[in-house]
């Protein structure tokens, strides 16, 4: 091989060095959410711009070759590595088995067999020229019909990987928004130097910037790992049951970082979750110790008229199929079922007080245990009703419509909340024979409903009285469809238990007033 000198070597080679230190820190934290996926994209990306300086170093077109060739071997799976790395990291394992993760590999396989194969099968390249620019001989290369057939699949693959961070930033506590808006921010810088190489819009001729770029996204992590705690703290799967919880949840990592609180847990610290998330648990709350895994103990806060006592129970969360089955929408069959049954009937237990175990041994069987507690008092004594019977909750109820058995307890939480009485229906015919009884003024009605859908519930019970009716839905509804024509308000699913709250508050400070509510074409720009 004859070597040359050109100014961009020593670039391309402390790019190089910076991305494998990030790829040994991360291998050290290969205990968390990612970490595989994130090791390997950076050894990736830290061999592709090895590889590419020795390219540039040398000066003769069979070892530049030679080099360009083995850049395909990273360069291929960087796009895929990306995927899988946001798909862990938001926590979306279900949406990318194993066997899918394979088969996003075959792709690469086939273009490092054509790179090594060019010249029987010049289908990604089709030829190389060298060319002298500035002193320095550099390829210019001619590609084939594959190579653009691979700059798509790469670029889809890395757009699906920014999809996946976007919820992220917009829902995730600070911390995790701020680590996803450097990451992506880091990522950016490659994407648009490839784009502007491939358009031919380069400042600097027959020069992949891609390489180069990888500095931004280097820098942007290195500040994450060193400063946000990337990878420390990751974003949970914080479905609505814990944000609407009453009870205080604060989530610790395996490393003791604190990785997520709730908003009850934030009023009972009277703390910002933003001053705890990235912090360690005895530094963040050192009012707070831990005893016994499992086991509740009183622990008191303060002192004289600021004296507050609290229980606080330790318990473990383990990723094992075990706890993992009362997850809300984990579900191990194949299109059936919604992976809600078990996530309620654990809500519901652990409301009462009690706790559920699971053992489950493979062709053996499931063994469920409940333990809920007794009641060791006097039975309770029935009233009577000498005048019928009286509705202790008249003019206070309101009607939840909703088949998801998630969605429905948040809004009962919600409406409990604002002093009201919740009952919860899940089918649509059942709603409209509640509503006809006239014991509602509010309700709120999920569209898809089984049975009859929320759209002529309302419909058909708007026309034998006035009532305030809050349409939910996960569908994107144009302001002039018909199905919103009988609804007041709307709520666009997914929402969280602060937006639910204000939104049946809403309808019913609409349903005590005596004017007129809001025209139908206000209601889903509001919402």
């Amino acid at each position: 091989m004859n070597w040359q000198f050109t100014p961009y070597t020593p670039f391309l080679l402390i790019t190089a060095a910076a991305c494998l230190a990030l790829t040994g820190i991360v291998f050290r934290r290969r205990r968390t959410t990612g970490t595989l996926a994130t090791t390997l994209l950076f050894a990736s990306v830290s061999a592709w711009d090895l590889t590419y300086a020795l390219e540039l170093s040398c000066s003769n077109l069979p070892a530049q070759t030679l080099w360009a060739n083995v850049q395909y071997i990273f360069i291929s799976c960087i796009p895929v590595l990306w995927l899988i790395f946001t798909v862990q990291y938001t926590n979306r394992d279900r949406w990318l088995p194993r066997w899918v993760m394979a088969l996003l590999f075959v792709e690469p396989a086939v273009v490092v067999f054509l790179a090594w194969g060019s010249d029987l099968y010049p289908y990604l390249r089709t030829g190389a020229t060298a060319i002298e620019v500035g002193g320095a001989i550099l390829v210019q290369w001619q590609y084939g019909s594959f190579f653009w057939v691979h700059t798509a699949y790469a670029y889809v693959m890395m757009l699906l990987g920014t999809l996946m961070m976007v919820p992220v930033i917009l829902r995730s506590p600070f911390l995790c928004r701020v680590q996803a808006m450097f990451v992506l921010v880091g990522t950016l810088g490659p994407w648009i130097a490839n784009a502007i190489y491939l358009a031919g819009l380069s400042p600097f001729p027959y020069l992949d910037l891609t390489p180069f770029a990888f500095s931004t996204l280097s820098i942007a992590v290195a500040f994450g790992l060193l400063r946000l705690h990337f990878l420390d703290v990751v974003p949970v799967a914080r479905d609505m049951v814990v944000e609407g919880l009453w009870e205080g949840v604060i989530v610790v990592g395996v490393n003791g970082l604190i990785i997520d609180v709730n908003r009850a847990a934030e009023q009972i610290l009277q703390r910002p979750s933003t001053s705890l998330i990235g912090h360690d648990l005895p530094e963040a709350i050192p009012e707070l110790t831990l005893g016994d895994t499992d086991q509740g103990q009183e622990q008191v806060v303060g002192d004289g008229a600021a004296r507050r006592t609290f229980e606080v129970m330790q318990s473990p969360v383990q990723d094992r199929r075990g706890t993992k089955i009362f997850e809300p929408f984990f579900t191990t069959k194949v299109d059936v079922g919604s992976g809600l049954g078990l996530a309620t009937a654990y809500r519901a237990i652990r409301d009462w007080g009690g706790d559920v175990a699971v053992d489950s041994q493979l062709n053996a069987g499931t063994t469920f245990r409940i333990q809920i507690p007794v009641w060791d008092g006097p039975p309770p004594e029935k009233q009577s009703q000498p005048n019928g019977d009286v509705d202790e909750h008249a003019g206070r109820r309101i009607l939840i419509a909703e088949d998801e058995g998630i969605v429905a307890m948040v809004l009962e939480d919600c409406v409990r909340q604002l002093g009201y009485h919740p009952d919860f229906i899940d089918r649509g015919d059942l709603a409209l024979e509640r509503l006809r009884s006239g014991r509602y003024r509010v309700a709120v009605l999920d569209l898809g409903l089984p049975g009859v859908s929320g759209d002529e519930v309302a419909r058909l019970a708007k026309l034998e009285q006035s009532l305030t009716l809050v349409l939910m839905t996960g569908w994107s509804l144009a302001p002039t469809d018909p199905r919103l024509a009988s609804f007041d308000l709307a709520l666009q699913k997914p929402f969280d238990a602060r937006e639910a709250e204000a939104m049946i508050l809403r309808a019913i400070e609409m349903e005590a007033q005596t004017g007129k509510p809001e025209t139908p074409d206000s209601r889903m720009s509001d919402s």
